[in-house]
This record gives C-alpha cells, structure tokens and sequence, in this order.
C-alpha cells in the first residue's frame, strides 16, 4: 500500500469504560461520552455530500436510537426504547419508511446494542463484552457470538480484509479482534469519545477505519484511522447539523456500498435534538472500472404550466475507469430515490430524452445511472421545479408610520421569478398573507396582485414590523420582513406648573437633593442611580448630568451645541428640558434627588446663568417610575428658546420626541409652564439570546446561536436579508441552555442574518441582525507559514481560484517526501492547514501546493 501521511500524536489521558448500563437512566436521552468536549486539533472539513437523512427518531417512535447499518436493501437501527425494556431493532427501508422491527436479546438491557457491524450474512452489536449475532430476519445466532475485549464493544466494525473486528468504547483503548475472541492489536486512537465505527475498504488509498467521536461543534466528529499503521492520519470531518436537528452528538457509524449504486457510503446516527437522525455520507466511487461512467449534459426542463418533467443528457462514452464504454444494457430512472422506469439497452454516447409526468406541481429530484454487463454505472442527478412555482419573495418592503396616527402602510416590488427558478410568467400571484408582529400583532390575507397595503386596525402605538408572503395555486413563496417602525403618536402636551424643590439651601425644599458636583463650564458628572428600573426606550439605571441643560443615561459628553431630535451625532440616551449653553462656573448648582418612595426622580438646574444672556435659569425634570416625564420651567428669559432643544432621544438617535428645537417646535418653555412627554414605547425586546455568531465557513455562512433558558419557545426562523430561508424547532420552556445552528449554503456576498423567534401562542419577537461578507478567492496562493521557525505545529494558508483537486506535500531538504497536508477536491475559497512536526527533527523543510497548472514551494524551519 503507498501512503503518505502526517502522523499527529495525541497524548490524551485514557478512561476505560469498566461498567455497563445495568438500568436505564430515563433522564439521559442520548448516551454521551464522559469525555466527550472540543475536539482536540482542528479538523479538515471535506465537503462530503449528505445525499439521504430521515427523522428516524419519528419514523421508529424511539428518540434513543444509537446504531445504524444498511443491508438488503433496508437500514437497521438499534434502539433503547425510550428508556424501557425491551430494546429493539427497526428496519426501515431505502426511502426512511417503516417496515417491521424486532427485540433483542433477552440480555440487551439499558441502553442495548450501540453500534452494529455487518459481514455479509450477520449482523452483530454489544451490549456486554459479547459481540451478539442475528440475522436479517431479527433471529438470534448463538453460534456466531463473539466475546470482546470492551464493555461494551461500542463502536464496533468489521475488517473483511482479515475476517476480524474492531472496536473502541469512549477514550478506551482501540482493538482489533479475532472471531475467538483474540485480541490482534490493542493501543492508543486518539480518539477520546468513540461511538461508532466503519471500515473502509473502498477507498483507493485505504484501508481505514472511520470513528465518529462525540466531539466537534456538532458533537459528530468522524476521524480516519490507519488501521495498518495504528495512527491517527489528522484528516477529520465534522458531520453538520442535520437538516431538522438543532443539535446533536455521534451515534454509531457504518459502511455500504448498497445503499447508491456506484458509490461507497458512510450510514450514522446523530443522538439529536429534538429527534434522532440518521444520515448518509457519500464517500467514494466503487463501480466497477468497466461499468459506464456518468451520462453527460444532464438536463432536467419544465414545460410551463404543464406537469411534465423533460429529461435530456447524452449516454457515457467512457467507462468508469476511463475506457471507451461499448455497451449499455438498461439505462435506470429514477424519481426522487425511487425507479420510475427502465429503458433498456442503448448506445454509448447517444442523445437521449426522457419525458415524466406528475401528479402536481412542486419540485421533484431525478437520476439517470447506465448499465452494462459489469454492473451499475455512476448515476448523474438534479432537480427542478416542475409545473408553475410559488413566487420568490417580494422585492423592496418598507412598511412606515402614518403621521401620528395608529396606521401604517406597506410598499413593495412583485417578484418576477418563482422562488425555485421554474415557470413563473408575470402576474402568477394569487395573493399574499401579511402578518404584523408588535404590540398589536394580527394577520390578513389580500387576494389579487397588490404592492401596497394599508392598516390602521391596530389598537396600539409601538414599534412594529411585517411579514408578507406571496402565494398562488402552488403554494407559498418564502416570507419577507419589513424594517422595523413606529406607530402611533409621540405624546406630549402642556401641563399645570408644579414645582418640586430640591435644593436644600432653599426654605421651601421639598427633598433635600444631592449636588451634582457641577461647577465648570461645559461639565457633566454622574452616574446617579436612579433608586429604580425607568422605562424609556430602553431600560435605564442611572444617569449622567451635564451643564448645558441636559442629561443622558449614557453620555459624558459636555455638548454645548443643541440638536434636533432625532440626530445619530452624540450625545444620546436624552432627557433634554433645556439644552442651551450653560455656565455653571459663573454661579448656580445641579441637583439631583431619588424619591424612591414616590417613584419618581428629580433633576433640578438652579439659577444656572444662560451664556448667551447671562440670565439666571431654573428648570427641572421629573422622571416617574412609568415612564412618564415632566418638565418645569421656574425661571426663563423670555425668547432664549429659540436656542434651545427640548424633549427626549433613544441611544442610537433614531427615535426621539421633539417638543421644540431652535424655536421651531408646537411647545416653547416659557417660565410657570409645565411640559409632559407621555411614556415613549420601548423597543421590541430582542430574542434573549447568550450567543449570536455568523462564521464564514467552506460551506458558506454557518450561523450558530445559544438560549440561557426557553420560555414557550416554538420555532426559529432564519431570515437572510429579511427573507427567511430556514424554519427549526424550539425547545419549549426549559431552563437549561441549548445550542442552534444552521449552514447558509451561500456563494461570495455580503449579508444580513436576523432570527423570528416564535413562542406557543404565536408571539413573534427578533433577534439583532449581524452582517458577514463572505469572499471566494480570486487567485492562487500559497501563502509563509506561521509561526516561523516553530515547533511543533505550524499553519499554513492557501486559496484557490477555480474548485479543483489540491495537493500539499511536505519534503525535507533531501526530496524526501514527509507528509501529506491536503490531497482531495477544494472549491474555490481560502483556507488553513496545520503542519505537525513532532516525530521529525529539527531543521529546514519545503512544502509545495499543486492545485491545476498552478505550483508554488515556500519553506519552514523546525525547531526544536
């Protein structure tokens, strides 16, 4: 066998699993590793293909199900029963249907059989150190049982190479086993959370034995072991979420090369949230060299409103081990994983076409696989709209305020294509579902093309925000959300003059107030709790004071210079009575006073001299514990406010309530008046999120959130660019943290992801956009590694224009080749690999990317 390879030791401190489960634990609903946790070194994200998962956890009714394998055409999965005896084994078919299940063994207790090996005419599992044997049909064979090395014999394969098995429980020790029993070979993995195994006999530069590991973001890690050389090769693959899972952890693994022909492939279990999932793995070609090889310019057309599929492509002329291909004997049909028909013998390289109807409209997957005496060929396949496809999302949603009423209106663009690229002439909208979230949430239906809607049923003012949704005779297009607006008026009017002194220095105090410490020009000091949690835009604490008439809950700014309301320039988090320029270093005092008995907290600027006029200014405000805010003006020089800015600000200086600015406001203070600013509407509480991450990963965008705790929590909606791509389900009410994530397969762009999260009763609230550019690599490049010198590891980066098959080696300074860092197809993009160096010595050593007529050379120095 010619390998290449770099070893990366691993010392890891090992616990082996002594005891098995005797009962069941009916709190633990996945059987996880005591050590399971990151994974040790960063792995190698191949883009192996999902080509087939299932709910398996609904199909079986089991959400304890933990190993898989697929013979005879159908998957068998062990499962612990929900947590009661007795176990079982459910055997589903190809398409993830239901067929029959059966019991295990009387023994097969707890969490019952992990993970499953098969040799061709048996299956086996392990509950104790017996390795159990059954047939197809579900019958136990005594005869072929095996007694292990583990307890259990967790993650267990088959090596049909020598007729023996392997296994490896947790961070146990690895082995590999004779049918007596005999232990062949037995040693350190590296692998710290083994729970399932799969030997590899197909790929062209194996054997390996594949390990998936309990760890990872998922906790589904699958390693390559050298099962000739017993080390670990550093190439590893960390299995995504599965569609529909919010999180999951390894269960067991095997190898099939049944299940596609043409293709070897890897069959898990994720022990996932909410459900148990099973999942396949395109791994390798194994047609045989002679079969065809994969048709060409595979085509799949819609024919307009019509429910016919049009197939075309052109009939391999090569085999799939590059020679000329003389004979097809059958061309195989297929329509979304199942055989629709057979065409029978054709000619190599020959026009072909392919006409399906179907029952309705919607999207539909097919394959085309060649045939010929040497067995099935490599099947190419697609998928396409058929018949006419819901809308795309609509273009351009700006939904806003009516004047100060509690109304609101909608603009948008018609989409011009369907949502699935299909037929999708103009005008193929039936009507849409709009959907208002906010203080006053509702939902209608406007039938006929539209791109305004009106709405003034809402009872409440707030901030609110729309969903539209554009369907027709197909179905729904995907929903698009709105900016976020206020509705409704910003109160404020003219109140009765009513004073609250507190200035202890005056006779009638009412309070004996705090001074603030202000004695300068252009000061401000704080912050002054407020003795209670004050409703304004957000949430406020406390406050700072500044001399020019105005205070924030934020800023420590001295801005003499007055804005209008709203500005986004600072200061902000406002409470304005008066903001002018002020000098306190000629005379007068700030004070403050916390009335938490009275709710209420008082801010009092006393005889403060006016810059400009040199007047001396009284006036206060009064923040109560309802949000409500008022404003008195004791003494002011009558026509100063054409100066000035009176009314509040929101910390970004979006929102605001301006009573007057620089004279231009309905409501000028003037001395004895009183002003109140009714409460001003808070903004919509964002999804209560401890994380929030969008990473640009090889894959596109892979998003990735945490909850401390879930109230009600029904679903998660993915919105990019306010349209949402992807719905996941909630976790109810739990007080224990739980982890998302979801993969936005997304080519080179700049985007905007926020999350809808939705509870039980319907109630909709979001999350705070984040933005991500994701940036494809437009040249090659191999770039110096770093650290250099180092030792042991270093990382080296590299990008590649085109996608293609990329090769990085390692020589030292005699040629010798040392070890292989990357050898697989990479789409374009830029990435990382780490270099490890610990069984070499020090010195200078040369590493060289291949990537198409593309190769460059940089060298590294080790050492040690």
């Amino acid at each position: 066998m010619n390998r290449t390879m770099t070893v990366l030791c691993m010392f890891v401190a090992l616990l082996m699993v002594t005891s098995a489960w005797a009962d069941k634990e009916v709190t633990l609903l996945n059987d996880v590793s005591p050590t399971a946790g990151p994974v040790n070194y960063p792995p190698v994200d191949d883009p192996w293909d999902m080509i087939f998962y299932f709910n398996a956890g609904v199909v079986c009714a089991d959400n304890q199900l933990l190993g898989p394998h697929f013979a005879d055409g159908n998957f068998y999965i062990t499962g612990a029963g929900n947590a009661a005896d007795p176990n079982y084994v459910y055997v589903c078919d190809a398409t993830g249907a239901f067929n029959f299940s059966f019991t295990q063994s009387a023994a097969s207790t707890g969490w019952g059989w992990r993970d499953l090996a098969y040799d061709g005419t048996y299956m086996y599992g392990s509950v104790t150190t017996t390795v159990e044997a059954f047939d197809l049909a579900g019958n136990l064979v005594p005869a072929m049982n095996i007694n292990g090395p583990s307890l259990p014999n967790r993650a267990l394969a088959y090596d049909p190479d020598t007729d023996t098995f392997w296994t490896q429980s947790f961070s146990g020790p690895i082995y590999n086993f004779d049918r007596s029993g005999a232990v062949l070979y037995t040693g350190t993995s590296g692998v710290t959370a083994a729970y399932g195994m799969a030997f590899d006999e197909y790929s062209a530069d194996g054997p390996w034995l594949w390990i998936l590991d309990q760890t990872g973001t998922p906790q589904t890690t699958i390693h390559q072991y050298d099962p000739i050389d017993h080390v670990l090769t550093g190439f590893a693959y960390v299995v995504p979420l599965v569609p529909g899972s919010t999180a999951q952890v390894a269960g067991g693994l095997s190898m099939t090369d049944q299940y596609a022909p043409g293709l070897a492939c890897l069959v898990g279990i994720t022990q996932g949230t909410p459900d148990d999932m099973l999942f396949v793995l395109e791994l390798t070609i194994v047609a045989d060299p002679g079969a065809p090889g994969a048709p060409e310019n595979f085509a799949i057309a819609n024919n307009g409103a019509d429910l016919l599929a049009s197939l075309s492509w052109d009939n391999p002329t090569l085999t799939v081990g590059g020679d000329p291909l003389t004979e097809i004997t059958d061309i195989v049909i297929s329509r979304d994983g199942i055989v629709i028909d057979n065409l029978g013998v054709s000619t190599p390289g020959a026009a072909m076409a392919y006409d399906d109807i179907v029952s309705s409209a919607g999207v539909y997957g097919y394959s085309v696989m060649c045939v010929n005496s040497l067995g099935d060929g490599i099947p190419v396949s697609g998928n396409a709209a058929i018949g006419l496809d819901v809308p795309a999302g609509v273009d351009n949603l700006v939904g806003a305020g009516i004047l100060t009423n509690l109304e609101a209106e909608l603009n948008w663009d018609n989409p011009t294509t369907g949502a699935n690229g299909g037929y999708f002439p103009a005008g193929s909208i039936d009507g849409y579902t709009i959907y208002r979230y906010g203080p006053d949430p509702a939902t209608f239906t406007v039938t006929g093309l539209a791109t305004y809607y009106y709405d003034n049923t809402m009872t409440l003012n707030g901030f609110y925000e729309y969903g539209v949704v554009a369907y027709n005779s197909t179905g729904n297009g995907p929903e698009v959300i709105s900016n976020t607006f206020f509705v409704g008026p910003p109160e404020f009017e003219e109140i009765a003059y009513d004073w609250i002194e507190i200035n202890p220095a005056e006779p009638y105090a009412m309070f004996p107030g705090t001074n603030t410490g202000i004695v300068l020009d252009d000061d401000n000091e704080g912050p002054f709790a407020l003795g209670f949690t004050f409703p304004f835009y957000t949430d406020q604490t406390q406050i700072y004071f500044c001399s020019n008439g105005w205070a924030s809950f934020t800023s420590t700014l001295t801005s003499y210079i007055n804005y209008a309301i709203p500005t986004a320039a600072t200061p902000n988090d406002l409470i304005c009575p008066y903001w002018d320029d002020m000098n306190p270093s000629l005379g007068g005092s700030v004070w403050y006073y916390s009335d938490v008995a009275g709710g209420r907290f008082i801010g009092e600027w006393y005889n403060v001299p006016h810059y400009s006029t040199g007047g001396n200014y009284k006036f206060e405000f009064i923040l109560y514990d309802d949000g409500t805010i008022d404003y008195m003006y004791c003494d002011l020089t009558p026509g100063t406010a054409l100066s000035a800015t009176v009314g509040v600000e929101d910390s970004f200086g979006a929102m605001g309530v301006q009573c007057t600015f620089d004279g231009s406001g309905p409501l000028e203070p003037a001395q004895y008046m009183g002003i109140r600013i009714y409460p001003v509407p808070q903004y919509p509480t964002p999804v209560e999120l401890s994380a929030f991450n969008a990473n640009v990963v090889e894959e596109g965008v892979l998003l990735t959130w945490n909850t401390a705790s879930e109230t009600d929590c029904y679903e998660w909606t993915v919105l990019r660019d306010n349209v949402s791509i992807a719905t996941l389900p909630g976790h109810g009410t739990t007080i224990e943290p739980q982890s998302y994530s979801y993969l936005d397969n997304v080519g080179e762009g700049t985007y905007t992801y926020r999350l809808k999260e939705t509870d039980i009763s319907g109630a909709v609230t979001f999350s705070d956009p984040i933005e991500v550019t994701v940036s494809m690599a437009s040249e090659y490049s191999l770039n110096t590694n770093f650290p250099n010198p180092f030792n042991p590891t270093t990382s080296i980066s590299y990008s590649i224009a085109d996608a293609g098959k990329v090769t990085i080696a390692v020589y030292d300074v005699s040629g010798r080749m040392v070890g292989t860092l990357v050898d697989g197809w990479k789409d374009a993009g830029s990435y990382e690999v780490t270099f490890n160096g610990t069984d070499l010595a020090s010195g200078v050593y040369i590493y060289k990317m291949t990537a198409g007529s593309f190769t460059s050379t940089a060298k590294m120095v080790l050492m040690k």
